[in-house]
């Protein structure tokens, strides 16, 4: 159960794990959440692992040599055994356990997605939108060029299933393509009424895209039914800038301008409690852990940091303590939908 005012009380929930983490540019957890891996700081070219329960580094970074371009992107591979990075210097693929660069292309350092299921990357490119092959590292196929719209790529995202590729331009606009053909998918977004997108993610079932834009809100798109899906995610301190999906699909975390961290209930267009603080800058990147228990986020502070997001053990516990008394009926069936209302809190 989550919603506005969630149970939250568990003191352990939305407070930060451990200690900040040098780290610049883009986060990613490996499959098993055991891993986080970072740009570096500042104009620090070098990748940054760390072990995600005690948020020390593994290892010296990695620096690939003749490294000059910050890290703006970075994923594993589903076998968390390889990772992808993008940079202003080109794209490499990484040997996590053996520490070396496995390939350099760097003819492609534009902004770069690398598909779930890691056979893939889409790279802007020379005003067009090129896919880069991880296995043969090379580009294959045609590439997608529309005028005014991939001349400059603000963000994309490819869909779970690796068949829709989703893209936010200089023109306002979020256009979804077929990863197949390279043709435009009818029923695409409208273009944004606040301007520039600049955060795009898919759902974990590849039903929804959440997408910012420039008047600081969150919306949705219904991506079968090509429309609108609930109401825009609009939070009340600052704009978002960053989103991640839990792995059921029923939350979506926002990196704020401001530094914080908030969650939605996808059920109710809601928040889930207050929002997560710590840093000092925008947060520019997160990832959710596949077990849903934590959140990893960067942020122009120079930092990287972990939040815990598991749900409370007790949630009728939780939910009486943080409204200091019995539930009202109308209250409970808007903390706890899900279970039969009972005289509680005593």
């Amino acid at each position: 159960m989550r919603g506005a005012g969630s149970p939250r009380a568990d003191p352990q929930v939305h407070l930060q794990i451990g200690t900040p983490m040098p780290a610049g540019g883009a986060v990613a957890l490996s499959p098993d959440g055991r891993i986080l891996a970072t740009g570096g700081p500042g104009d620090d070219p070098a990748v940054r692992l760390h072990d995600a329960a005690t948020q020390r580094p593994i290892g010296p970074p990695l620096l690939a040599p003749g490294a000059e371009g910050t890290v703006n992107k970075i994923a594993f591979t589903p076998d968390g055994r390889t990772l992808l990075t993008s940079a202003t210097d080109g794209l490499r693929v990484w040997d996590v356990a053996g520490r070396r660069v496995l390939a350099h292309d760097p003819a492609f350092g534009g902004v770069a997605e690398l598909s779930p299921d890691g056979r893939f990357a889409a790279v802007q490119h020379e005003q067009a939108i090129a896919f880069w092959d991880v296995a043969s590292r090379r580009e294959i196929g045609p590439r997608i060029r529309v005028p005014g719209h991939t001349d400059v790529i603000t963000g994309m995202a490819i869909s779970p299933d690796g068949r829709t590729l989703a893209s936010a331009g200089l023109d306002s606009r979020v256009r979804l393509f077929d990863v197949a053909t390279r043709r435009p998918i009818e029923g695409s977004p409208p273009a944004a009424a606040g301007g520039l997108v600049n955060g795009l993610a898919f759902s974990p079932d590849g039903g929804t895209l959440a997408f910012t834009a420039s008047d600081d809100a969150v919306r949705l798109w219904d991506v079968r039914h090509r429309r609108v899906k609930g109401v825009a995610l609009i939070p009340e301190d600052a704009a978002p800038n960053a989103l991640a999906f839990s792995r059921d699909g029923e939350v979506l975390a926002t990196g704020l301008r401001n530094g914080d961290v908030l969650l939605w209930d996808l059920r109710t267009y809601r928040p889930i409690g207050h929002p997560m603080t710590g840093h000092t800058g925008g947060v520019i990147a997160l990832d959710y852990a596949a077990d849903g228990a934590k959140v990893a986020s960067v942020a122009t502070d120079g930092t990287a940091r972990l939040w815990h997001t598991g749900m409370p053990a007790d949630l009728v516990a939780a939910a009486c303590a943080n409204a200091g008394r019995a539930l009202t009926r109308a209250e409970w069936e808007t903390l706890l939908p899900e279970e039969e209302f009972r005289p509680t809190c005593t």
